[in-house]
C-alpha cells in the first residue's frame, strides 16, 4: 500500500470495514511501524473519549410506556374524522378496490378501434393546424431543392418572396 490508511484507523477499531479493507490496512501496517505506532495512538484516544463521556441516564421504561401511549392517543384525535373512520377498512378490501380499477381501466383501454381512432383524429387536429403556417415559410416552397448539395452550400442566397 503505497499511502498510510489513515482515514481507515477508526473503521478498523471499531470493525468497520469490509474483509477486504481490513486484510489490505492490517498487511500495511504490520509492515509500516509509523502507521503501527498511529494506530496505537487513536486506540488510546478512542479509550479516553470513552471514559470522559457521562453514562447515560437510566431510562424509567413504565413512565416511557405511558409517555408514548400519551403522545400516540393525541395523534390519533388529531387525525381527521375521515381518516380515522377508513383506517379500520381491511386490507383485502382496498385490494379488491384496486382490482375492480384495473379491470374497468382495462377494458376501456383495449376497446377495439376506439384508441386508434382518437390518436388519428388527434393527428389530423394537429397537422391541420399547422398547414396555414407552414405554407407561409419561403423555405417550404423550396424544398426540392434542398436535394442538391450546390443549393444547400448556398442557401443564403436563394431570394425571398415578400407579400
Amino acid at each position: 500500500m503505497s499511502l498510510h490508511p489513515e482515514t481507515a484507523f477508526v473503521p478498523l477499531l471499531r470493525n468497520e470495514l469490509t474483509p477486504a479493507a481490513h486484510a489490505r490496512v492490517t498487511a500495511h501496517i504490520a509492515g509500516c511501524p509509523a502507521c503501527a505506532r498511529a494506530l496505537d495512538d487513536t486506540r488510546e484516544v478512542l479509550a479516553r473519549l470513552g471514559a470522559s463521556l457521562p453514562s447515560p441516564p437510566a431510562v424509567d421504561w413504565p413512565a416511557y410506556r405511558v409517555q408514548l401511549r400519551e403522545r400516540l392517543h393525541a395523534v390519533r384525535a388529531a387525525r381527521p374524522r375521515w381518516r380515522r373512520l377508513l383506517q379500520p377498512l381491511p386490507l383485502s378490501l382496498s385490494a379488491a378496490a384496486a382490482a375492480l380499477l384495473v379491470v374497468i381501466s382495462m377494458q376501456t383501454a383495449f376497446r377495439p378501434g376506439t384508441p386508434e381512432a382518437d390518436v388519428a383524429a388527434f393527428e389530423d387536429v394537429v397537422i391541420g393546424g399547422r398547414l396555414p403556417l407552414l405554407q407561409e415559410y419561403p423555405v417550404v416552397e423550396h424544398l426540392e431543392l434542398l436535394e442538391d448539395l450546390e443549393i444547400i452550400r448556398h442557401l443564403d442566397r436563394l431570394p425571398v418572396r415578400e407579400g
